[in-house]
């Protein structure tokens, strides 16, 4: 994923990812089946491969480890963190409230 799309205006979730590690894709999984609720264009969807420096130095940056979804706001600010393996309706329900709050914001 284009980690420089971060800031660019838009709310965004980014996945701190381990491609080898199986609860990581677990997680894109749930995380890709809540994205579905929403129209395109109101949330980015970013993954940051741990594997590659850029996405390992975005992990460091925020002091998170891989399993982990953080909520950015349209200006790349943290919001939430949301860290292990989690099903898709509580996400949708974490990524509505983050929506909210970017709309309000």
């Amino acid at each position: 994923a284009d980690l420089s799309r971060i800031g660019n205006g838009i709310p965004t979730i980014v996945q701190i990812h381990d491609p080898q590690c199986p609860s990581c894709r677990a997680l894109q999984r749930e995380a890709r089946l809540a994205l579905e609720q929403f129209n395109e264009g109101e949330l980015q969807y970013l993954v940051a491969n741990i594997r590659k420096d850029s996405g390992r130095a975005l992990a460091d940056k925020h002091k998170v480890e891989h399993v982990t979804l953080l909520l950015l706001d349209g200006n790349g600010r943290r919001i939430e963190v949301i860290t292990g393996l989690t099903k898709s309706p509580y996400l949708e329900a974490a990524f509505r409230r983050h929506l909210a709050r970017a709309k309000t914001g």
